[in-house]
């Protein structure tokens, strides 16, 4: 008897935990909060009870929010005979927008959540009241209105934060029809706003509109996690309590700049110059060596043109044209050009060399070098100029000659060879320094006729190199290849451009921007930045394996460059980045 009453027992025991197992499973979505600034987040709790293993389906969230970090626990419980699990999911939701929002319905297997609703109000709401935030972003632009094609716009973002980030990253910028361009090293000091001291990070960038019309500067978004004071400790300044991060935790933070807007103004008529340079400031400049220089018959003179401007890149400027002058040998050397940054500004610069030698005495004219370029600010045209200059040339110079020694009087006539005669003096007159300085311009004819030996021996090799016929596109994918593996932009680029002419010998593009527009997609993000990795200041080396995965499998077929949608005033623009 006490047997079979055991064994109901334990039969009853099993039922319910058979019952439990089998009983339905429950889905239910919770938030935090259901009414949040747009610069703040909202977490979201989704709760899995009884037997349901399915994932959860996140991706209806995206429509209105960024999912900024998820986690999950699971855990099981026995009560009152049955046993339960429960499986938990707590993910960060940053709005995209204003308004009220809705989280949509959360399917888990066969079951799903209720749909729950989240107002999200304006920043400046929190600014009317008496609290003061604690973390924002500031964007300017300069020139605010308009601006002509290819000048530059210098763009400020700013972070403002009052509480201690934890971590953080900002978003790239990414402009469409502009060159963008990030200047010197981002900047951390401190500011007051709203009456309270801020520790502020700023970035700069500097940002070239390829097109005329209206361009759009996006919105960047920083993300980050701010440590919170604890909640039992109020009063105690955080920076000073020693226990403050004993009871701190984080708060996920998103903050975004605002959208900006200009006009891009076209080169105007009245731009006469060879060359469209929009520019704050430019100036032009010569040196020489030796200072003042002295002309003389087959001795060099070094003579050094900088052009220097403000709101243009170094790759802007153009190659001056410094003019021949018949009897005098020119020699120039290769250009340097350098950027650097003055407050927000790219400060451009190209110096030119030239060492010129002299054939022929005489007086001689150097023709003066004027440089037209338009001033931004003023919106006038202006002129740089260096003056004609007259340059007298003197002769080689020569070596003293050695005066001959005093002649020995003759003897009188029947004076014989006994006769005492005072000792003959003879003079002997040293050269001094000239033989040396006639050495040196032996030496210095001779490396003159040596530099000019190479010189013609380079001008025929490169005009042999242009006489072949060009490499056929598969050749070129391969020299594409190699300098994609072997991480090398300025190969690539040759590759790319050189691949382009063989298949569009009649109409080749002549940067990597034009060759952009053949393609879609990746393929177009990772020419361009290809392009940006050329000439920006980056730090980050240059990777070639995405270019070469987004590009590779368009190689092989014949590609027809786009058509332009529109006739556009400023395509006969010289493009910004010329190849070199």
């Amino acid at each position: 008897m006490v047997g079979k009453s055991c064994f109901w027992q334990v039969a009853g025991f099993l039922m319910a935990l058979l019952v439990s197992a089998s009983a339905s499973a429950t889905v239910e979505a919770t938030l935090d909060r259901t009414k949040i600034y747009e610069t703040e987040t909202a977490t979201l709790t989704l709760v899995v009870r009884g037997d349901n293993d399915a994932e959860p389906d996140f991706d209806g969230l995206k429509d209105d929010f960024d999912l900024l970090a998820t986690s999950r626990s699971s855990s099981f419980s026995y009560s009152n005979g049955r046993m339960e699990s429960k499986r938990s999911w707590f993910i960060t939701l940053a709005p995209k927008r204003q308004g009220k929002l809705t989280v949509p319905a959360i399917e888990v297997g066969s079951e799903s959540s209720r749909p729950l609703t989240l107002e999200v109000l304006a920043p400046s709401a929190a600014d009317a009241g008496d609290e003061v935030p604690a973390i924002f972003m500031e964007t300017q632009i300069e020139p605010e209105g308009e601006v002509f094609v290819q000048g530059q716009i210098a763009l400020s973002i700013k972070i403002f934060y009052a509480t201690e980030l934890q971590s953080g990253r900002l978003t790239e910028l990414d402009v469409a029809d502009a060159v963008v361009q990030r200047l010197g090293d981002d900047k951390s000091y401190t500011a007051l706003r709203h009456g309270k001291r801020y520790n502020v990070f700023e970035r700069r960038y500097a940002i070239f509109p390829q097109h005329s019309g209206e361009l759009t500067i996006p919105s960047l978004s920083f993300r980050g996690s701010v440590r919170l004071a604890s909640q039992g400790r109020r009063g105690i300044d955080p920076f000073f309590d020693p226990f403050g991060r004993l009871g701190a935790g984080s708060k996920q933070v998103r903050v975004k700049s605002d959208v900006k807007t200009v006009r891009v103004l076209p080169r105007p008529a009245e731009a006469k110059g060879r060359w469209w340079l929009p520019a704050r400031e430019l100036e032009l400049s010569e040196q020489w060596s030796p200072e003042p220089p002295e002309f003389r018959v087959g001795e060099p003179v070094t003579r050094t043109i900088t052009l220097r401007a403000k709101g243009l890149s170094a790759t802007q400027l153009p190659d001056l044209p410094l003019g021949e002058v018949a009897d005098i040998n020119s020699y120039p050397d290769q250009a340097l050009t350098h950027d650097e940054e003055e407050n927000g500004w790219i400060i451009g610069s190209r110096q030119q060399k030239v060492a010129l030698i002299p054939a022929r005495a005489g007086q001689y004219t150097l023709p003066g070098i004027t440089l037209q370029w338009w001033d931004s600010e003023a919106n006038a045209p202006r002129s740089a100029h260096l003056p004609a200059r007259t340059i007298t040339v003197l002769p080689a110079a020569k070596a003293e000659e050695v005066a001959p020694a005093a002649a020995t009087p003759a003897r009188p006539l029947g004076q014989t060879d006994e006769a005492e005669q005072p000792p003959a003096v003879v003079e002997v007159v040293e050269a001094g320094y000239w033989p040396y300085v006639s050495a040196a311009l032996l030496l210095l004819w001779m490396l003159t006729i040596l530099g000019w030996w190479r010189e013609r021996r380079r001008e025929a090799k490169a005009s042999a190199q242009q006489e072949r016929p060009p490499a056929r596109p598969g050749v070129l994918k391969k020299r594409l290849k190699r300098a994609c593996d072997r991480n090398d932009p300025k190969a690539a680029r040759d590759a790319l451009l050189q691949w382009a002419a063989a298949l569009a010998p009649e109409a080749p593009p002549t940067s990597l921007g034009q060759l952009a527009g053949w393609f879609e997609g990746d393929g177009a993000k990772e020419i361009e930045a290809l392009d940006r990795a050329l000439y920006a200041a980056a730090t980050d080396r240059w990777q070639g394996a995405p270019l070469w995965r987004a590009i590779a499998p368009r190689l092989d077929s014949p590609i027809k460059p786009k058509r332009a949608a529109r006739s556009d005033p400023d395509s006969a623009l010289a493009p910004l980045y010329p190849r070199r």
